[in-house]
């Protein structure tokens, strides 16, 4: 897998409204995003070792890949 870049989008495939799941794109119609948090140029804790965070097993597409977005 590949590591993203900081403030990078991903896009789940659609999940079925009969799975009841909360969370998930749930085919063509519109999503509203609820949070985003945009991170600076300087860290919030520069005394803290930090490390990348990525997810292998969590297959997502980067959103300017998906083939219904405009």
């Amino acid at each position: 897998g590949s590591i993203d870049e900081d403030g990078a989008v991903g896009w789940m495939e659609a999940i079925p409204l009969s799975e009841g799941h909360e969370s998930g794109n749930t085919g063509d119609a519109p999503i509203d995003l609820i949070w985003v948090t945009l991170k600076g140029d300087a860290p919030i804790a520069p005394d803290v070792d930090h490390a990348p965070q990525f997810y292998p097993n969590i297959p997502l597409e980067l959103l300017l890949e998906n083939d219904r977005v405009i």
